[in-house]
């Protein structure tokens, strides 16, 4: 019995800490989103690079899906290089 009240509190615990991630998180993102910031997260096992939704919103960018938030480094990279040449 004292097995089974110990898992529940464990498990009482964990949805706890979850739901305090979570509220986190939307704080986070509200924050990003005031402040007019987004982020990238450089993948470089993958060579993958994920933007935020915040970052699209600061670059006036839509995604199509939320799948458009990650590209493969070189198409990211042959982009920001474009978009060099012609603001240079």
């Amino acid at each position: 019995m004292a097995a089974l009240a110990q898992q529940v509190a464990v498990a009482m615990q964990s949805r706890l800490l979850f739901e305090q991630m979570q509220r986190s998180r939307e704080q986070l993102s509200e924050a990003l989103r005031i402040a007019s910031m987004g982020y990238i997260e450089l993948d470089f096992l993958n060579q993958t690079i994920t933007l935020s939704d915040e970052y699209y919103v600061c670059c006036a960018r839509h995604q199509k899906t939320k799948a458009d938030n990650q590209l493969p480094l070189a198409i990211y990279s042959s982009k920001i290089y474009a978009a060099r040449r012609y603001t240079a």
